[in-house]
């Protein structure tokens, strides 16, 4: 018998990886989506860890840190999207306009501010995991 969890089925739990620099911030993202989705969720101190990550297989959402080792602007992000990854997020406590433009045209699945209260990450990750877009307030205007 297959369940389904918020919209994801028990039998293909979501996988996704959460790329961030900073240990503490890494490891509660990676324990709210792991916990609150019951997702199969690797973590990476950079962009090459994630991509040893997501050679492994398909990884539904790879979540990485605007200001990381590895992203050096977007290159990383292209990396990322290059890989066996379906779908991206930007993590960060304030992004330029600039660089939210450009990750919109690189096709980045949305924008998670280190702010983001649990419920609403999970929410947004829930939906990205899905295909969907979160354009998060907090950086964009008038994205849909």
């Amino acid at each position: 018998m297959v369940t389904v969890l918020n919209g994801l089925s028990s039998e293909n739990r979501p996988r996704v990886i959460v790329a961030d620099d900073n240990d503490l911030v890494r490891d509660i993202v990676r324990t709210i989506i792991e916990h609150g989705l019951s997702a199969d969720c690797g973590s990476a101190r950079g962009v090459d860890e994630a991509l040893e990550i997501a050679s492994d297989g398909q990884v539904d959402l790879a979540i990485l840190d605007y200001n990381m080792p590895g992203m050096d602007g977007l290159n990383g992000l292209r990396r990322i999207m290059e890989s066996d990854v379906r779908h991206v997020a930007l993590l960060s406590g304030s992004i330029s306009s600039d660089v939210v433009e450009e990750a919109i045209d690189l096709g980045v699945s949305g924008f998670l501010p280190k702010t983001l209260p649990p419920r609403a990450m999970l929410k947004a990750v829930r939906a990205m995991c899905l295909g969907e877009r979160f354009p998060a307030q907090h950086f964009l205007v008038g994205w849909a």
